[in-house]
């Protein structure tokens, strides 16, 4: 497996119903070229940990 952008990190507002769906198809598309994908929700309990080993971060819906 190639080590560039292996690991994808995405960052969601959940508090958005209109991010569910996006969510999903970004999920997907990236597990299906064999990509690792971490969601961190933004909602009244985020938080930063996990960050430092990702690749790519996406963010959606704002924050």
């Amino acid at each position: 497996m190639d080590k560039e952008n292996q690991r994808i990190l995405i960052i969601v507002n959940t508090l958005k119903e209109s991010t569910a769906e996006l969510l999903e198809e970004a999920k997907s598309y990236f597990k299906e070229r064999g990509k690792e994908v971490l969601v961190i929700p933004v909602n009244n309990n985020f938080s930063l940990g996990g960050l430092s080993d990702k690749d790519i971060a996406i963010t959606m819906g704002g924050l």
